[in-house]
């Protein structure tokens, strides 16, 4: 089973990445946890679930991907953490 710091960072950042770029994907991700108040590198199953549910409503992500992909997205990465 992949860590949920693994589903972070091979799923959530790449998926990121693809539609900001990766200096904007990686403040997305770092800003999200730090207001989270979660480490992606000791994530748990609550902090996971926070940490995916304020990155789909950052505005920068609700501006690049539309409302199937959040809930397609929201729903894949969710499904990995099980």
């Amino acid at each position: 089973m992949e860590t949920l710091a693994s589903v972070v960072n091979n799923s959530i950042k790449p998926a990121l990445v693809e539609k900001l770029g990766i200096a904007l994907a990686t403040l997305v991700i770092l800003q999200n946890s730090k207001q989270c108040d979660v480490l992606v590198a000791h994530i748990d199953g609550e902090g996971f679930t926070k940490l995916v549910n304020a990155i789909i409503a950052d505005k920068r992500v609700t501006r690049v991907f539309n409302k199937d992909e959040i809930a397609s997205k929201k729903a894949e990465w969710l499904k990995q953490a099980d």
